[in-house]
Formats: structure tokens, C-alpha cells, sequence
């Protein structure tokens, strides 16, 4: 599922319309959609998106052509959560701008990617910072415990790149040898 598909639909609580859907409010640490952000009718606007009241995904029923249905209306305010509309821009850590945020796909109420409008996919774990633009980390290209990818590995066979991996590690805190290196200065020269 994808957010844009949540997006501008209207939110009902039985067959009484209450509002319309105009973002997510994500937790950064757990990827999870906690909150689903609404607008009342008259003050929906698509240029500027301005949360009215949100409520917890767990009290949608159901999603479907008519709109969002929820069991009941509790609005909460969104605590330890990023508030993510689409359109807002979105920039590398180096302050890169990456495109404008066109969509997050989801699993299960989890957000596992975002989707630029230059056509760039970035895992949702990339995410540093979220409000009026999205923050992207550097991620590391294979973080320690990951299996490396097969022409990664030819590489290190033939000796052509040097890798690091857990075992290596290990074994070199095991011999405290993590850092060797020789000083040598240059002679002493005085000059005046």
C-alpha cells in the first residue's frame, strides 16, 4: 500500500463525515504509521496541509473507494512522532536536494521506502529528520552483520579492496592489534 492512496480521502466514523486524511505522523526510531493526520472539510487545503486533528491507525475499520472508515473518534495529539505530508522537499545530509517527496510505501502500517519526484527510492531508515523537509542520512554501504553481496566478495578474493567484517574485528580485538602504526618524524632541521 502506499500513502497517496490514503491521501485526500474522506475520514468517516460510521457514516458521519469528519474530515479528510492529509498525512501520517511516523515514528523515526520504528518506521511505524502512528497516527493518521486529518483536516476538517473547510479547512483542507492541498497547497499548504494543516493537520487539524489526528487520530491512531488503530481505530481504522476499514480503507476503501467511499474513503477511511474508523471505529471511533478519539483524536490524540501525535507525541515522539514525524509528521510526513507529501510534497514536502527532501535533501541528502550534505544539504543535496533530492526531489520532492511523492509517496511512502508501506507494509503493514510500517513505511519501508520514499519516493522522490526525480524518481529516487530511499529506504525509510535513511530518515534523520522530518518536518517542513525530509532529512536523508549517509547510510553505510554495508553495515556490520550484513552479508556482502557477491561482487563485493570477488573483489576482496582477488584482494582488490580491503574489508572489514565481524570476524575480522574480532579476531583483532582478540589480538589488540586494531591500530599499529610506526611514528617517524622527520630529522629535526633549526633554521632561523
Amino acid at each position: 500500500m502506499l500513502v497517496s492512496e490514503l491521501i485526500d480521502k474522506k475520514v468517516f466514523v460510521g457514516k458521519t463525515l469528519r474530515g479528510v486524511a492529509l498525512g501520517v505522523g511516523v515514528s523515526l526510531k520504528t518506521s511505524a504509521v502512528k497516527y493518521l493526520l486529518c483536516a476538517n472539510i473547510e479547512h483542507h487545503s492541498k497547497m499548504n496541509p494543516q493537520a487539524d486533528f489526528a487520530v491512531s491507525v488503530s481505530a481504522i475499520e476499514r480503507i476503501g473507494e467511499e474513503g477511511i472508515v474508523l471505529s471511533k473518534l478519539r483524536t490524540l495529539f501525535p507525541k515522539n512522532c514525524a509528521k510526513l505530508f507529501l510534497q514536502r522537499p527532501v535533501f541528502s545530509e550534505e544539504g543535496l536536494f533530492l526531489g520532492g517527496l511523492v509517496d511512502l510505501e508501506l507494509r503493514e502500517f510500517t513505511i519501508v521506502k520514499l519516493y522522490t519526484d526525480r524518481g529516487g527510492a530511499y529506504p525509510f531508515s535513511a530518515v534523520a529528520a522530518a518536518t517542513d523537509a525530509v532529512i536523508l542520512k549517509k547510510m553505510p554501504p554495508y553495515p556490520i552483520g550484513q552479508r556482502i553481496p557477491a561482487y563485493a566478495s570477488l573483489r576482496i578474493l582477488h584482494k582488490e579492496e580491503p574489508v572489514v567484517t565481524r570476524s575480522v574485528l574480532k579476531e583483532a580485538m582478540r589480538k589488540q592489534s586494531l591500530v599499529r602504526f610506526t611514528l617517524s618524524l622527520p630529522p629535526f632541521e633549526e633554521s632561523l
